[in-house]
């Protein structure tokens, strides 16, 4: 045997002394990459789904008006939120609620705003006597301040 066939048998031969097979890329090689990349593409997409959740939106706060109408949102607790609609002619505000288990949206109060103003109005005259008289809300039984 001459020292380059002696080279090609030795490189031919595995570390455990067998014969290394050469063969091509096969259906079962090809099946294992193609389930084995999926696979990681999955995973990746799951950690990413989770690591970057969405936040629940909300429209707390917010308001408009179109014509005689003003619409605003109002959280009334961590379960409930409020849309109330204020009509600016007839000085009527509607209360509503949506519900979650119905998926509607439900008619809770109406209140008059003519009703408010008037004891608002009320309140502001009481609160002007009473500084006449040089005394502060709350002080009502009490004399007026000595200057």
């Amino acid at each position: 045997m001459t020292p380059g066939e002696q080279l090609e048998t030795e490189a031919a031969r595995s570390p455990t002394g067998r014969r290394a097979v050469q063969r091509g890329l096969d259906g079962r090689d090809l099946a294992i990459g193609v389930l084995s990349v999926t696979a990681t593409i999955l995973l990746a997409a799951v950690v990413m789904a989770q690591t970057f959740r969405p936040q629940q939106a909300t429209a707390s706060g917010q308001s408009g008006r179109a014509g005689r109408y003003v619409v605003a949102s109002a959280m009334l607790d961590a379960t409930a939120d409020l849309l109330v609609v204020f009509d600016t002619q007839t000085e009527l505000v509607n209360v509503y609620n949506f519900n979650l288990l119905a998926g509607q949206t439900e008619f809770v109060q109406q209140l008059d705003m003519a009703d408010l103003t008037e004891n608002r109005l009320q309140l502001r005259e009481e609160l002007r006597k009473l500084r006449e008289q040089g005394r502060r809300p709350g002080q009502r039984g009490l004399p007026a301040p000595r200057e």
